[in-house]
């Protein structure tokens, strides 16, 4: 094979890699959601620094579990127009830590297919900091 054109297949892995590492590395907290259980389906190092629950843990949880519960029925109406969109600012929301504290954070959004599955991307930006 010409050394001057790389392999196709090499390429794609190469490429898979490179946006495994941007997720991963991202200095903001993002996440992946299931559109249709609500559960984390991947979780990148800054979330869980600034959250404080492990990967294991955050991978067993549920969207609602890192909100505050007085904001569980603006996210299920939210959840309703999210559907509607492909990508979005999400606003402002209450987000809950493992130790128990809240934060105040700024919500992105962008619908993806991750592993066969609708999905959300998730960016989240602390504020008030």
């Amino acid at each position: 094979m010409n050394e001057s054109f790389p392999d196709p297949q090499r390429a794609l892995c190469g490429s898979e890699e490179d946006y495994r590492l941007l997720f991963e590395c991202h200095p903001s907290p993002m996440w992946v959601w299931d559109d249709e259980t609500l559960r984390f389906l991947a979780v990148n190092e800054a979330a869980i620094r600034q959250y404080g629950y492990s990967r294991e843990e955050f991978l067993g949880m549920v969207i609602t579990d890192i909100r505050s519960p007085e904001e569980a029925g603006r996210l299920m109406t939210h959840l309703t127009q999210l559907r509607r969109w492909q990508m979005a600012s999400a606003g402002i929301w209450k987000h809950r830590k493992k130790d128990g504290t809240t934060v105040d954070v700024q919500i992105s959004v962008s619908s993806v297919v991750f592993r066969g599955r609708r999905a959300w991307l998730v960016l989240s930006r602390e504020i008030g900091q």
